[in-house]
């Protein structure tokens, strides 16, 4: 996969070629003064056995540097899954650590403002601070679950042509999630926060996709029938128009 990856090819060979072929690439990148760097998302999900795999790739060095650099990203799992016995040697190559805690309020009103923003929103005030009240209780800090609220709440107002959100409609987006309300610790997650984490976001694209298709099929019913209005005051005014020339 690693060597998929970097558009390496693979033909079916056995690892320790591909591993070999690796690290001609690795050779070469360095020999161009080119980093190469491999990240790693949701790594909470890796067994140990691909842990150790990845350990042993720390293990591909030049004559004095290493050729690559890895980053690991994860849910706290992750940070738990590394405190095993068996994933000490793993641990010992680690030389950063960097461990995210959740957003408090003020940082929760920036990360909406700052995403909107960057979407090219012409009203960055589009949840009003209720909304964002309701999206911090709600959302435990975590980005993920923000951009899940957020986005669903954005698909409801559009369909229903609402232009400002407000907290009643963050709630029936949370309520539909199943999502729960942040306590006051700043610490990492404790287990049952991030149950709900795991369950808001497995099936968080087929919930979105059912959201959507229902809310654009409203919103075709409503385009159809203002179309019907339009086209019968069209005819209306045809209809006016040549009893007026028939009179004249």
């Amino acid at each position: 996969m690693i060597c998929q990856e970097f558009d390496l090819e693979i033909n079916h060979d056995e690892k320790t070629v591909l591993l070999t072929r690796f690290y001609n690439y690795l050779l070469e990148s360095y020999s161009k003064r080119e980093r190469v760097i491999l990240i790693i998302d949701e790594a909470q999900n890796l067994p140990e056995k691909s842990l150790e795999e990845i350990r042993m790739l720390s293990n591909l060095e030049s004559e004095k540097d290493h050729l690559i650099q890895m980053i690991l990203v994860g849910q706290p799992q992750l940070k738990e899954k590394l405190r095993r016995k068996s994933l000490e040697q793993f641990v010992q190559r680690v030389t950063v650590y960097c461990h995210l805690n959740a957003l408090d309020r003020a940082q929760v009103d920036h990360y909406i403002r700052h995403r909107l923003s960057v979407a090219g929103a012409q009203n960055p005030d589009i949840f009003n601070p209720e909304a964002r009240d309701a999206i911090f209780k709600h959302s435990l800090g975590i980005p993920r679950l923000i951009n899940i609220l957020c986005d669903s709440a954005l698909v409801y107002g559009y369909a229903d042509d609402v232009k400002m959100i407000g907290h009643e409609l963050i709630d029936t987006v949370a309520q539909a999630r199943n999502l729960g309300e942040r306590g006051d610790s700043q610490d990492s997650l404790p287990e049952e926060e991030e149950k709900i984490i795991e369950a808001a976001t497995s099936d968080s694209l087929a919930l979105l996709r059912q959201e959507l298709e229902g809310r654009f099929k409203m919103l075709e019913e409503k385009i159809a029938s203002q179309e019907d209005r339009i086209s019968e005051y069209q005819q209306r005014i045809g209809v006016s128009s040549g009893a007026k020339g028939r009179t004249g």
